[in-house]
């Protein structure tokens, strides 16, 4: 997949990461996750969001489900 073609910004990413090219924060403190967005008939990805948000990062950052988007 192309970032620039196949990536949107997640609804929920911290728009305080500032973030630049597709998938790319400028800030250190941010950490970004590339969930699929959609799937062709195949189950293949077709495209994927950018989803950025502030630390603390590590395991205990993870919402107990494991989740984060």
């Amino acid at each position: 997949l192309d970032p620039y073609k196949h990536s949107s910004p997640h609804y929920k990413s911290d728009l305080t990461c500032e973030q630049g090219l597709p998938g790319w924060s400028k800030d250190a403190d941010c950490m970004c996750e590339y969930p699929v967005a959609a799937r062709d008939a195949k189950g293949c990805p077709t495209g994927f969001y950018t989803l950025c948000y502030r630390g603390p990062f590590g395991s205990n950052a993870l919402p107990e489900d494991g989740v984060c988007y």
